[in-house]
């Protein structure tokens, strides 16, 4: 290998390292900014929302309804399935057929981004 091949060689070894450096660097200095003030992961798994308090009369019958935010807690159970099934559909068709992170989805979503 000639000198100036192993210049090149270098070169563009010191610039693919230094592009991955600075993207670590990056992506751990967007998650310390943002990410400061969230709640701790145990915290949300024991959310419960504030709901509709509902007074009823005497026969059952609805006479108001009390909430800051109108909320109405619905246990998994009762949802449809085609409505649970609806929202990943609606967010990533192959929500079922990839690891977590659609490779394709994003290489196309990239070249759209470059081409406009």
């Amino acid at each position: 290998m000639t000198r100036k091949k192993k210049l090149v060689l270098q070169a563009l070894g010191f610039i693919f390292a230094s592009g991955v450096l600075a993207s670590l660097l990056g992506a751990f200095v967007i998650f310390a900014v943002f990410g400061r003030g969230l709640p701790d992961h145990g915290q949300l798994a024991s959310y419960e929302p504030p709901v509709v308090t509902r007074v009823h009369a005497g026969n059952g019958a609805l006479l108001a309804e009390f909430a800051t935010q109108k909320r109405v807690f619905v246990p998994v159970d009762a949802i449809p399935q085609v409505v649970i099934d609806a929202f990943p559909s609606a967010e990533d068709k192959g929500f079922y057929k990839h690891f977590g992170i659609d490779v394709y989805g994003l290489g196309r979503a990239a070249i759209t981004n470059i081409a406009n």
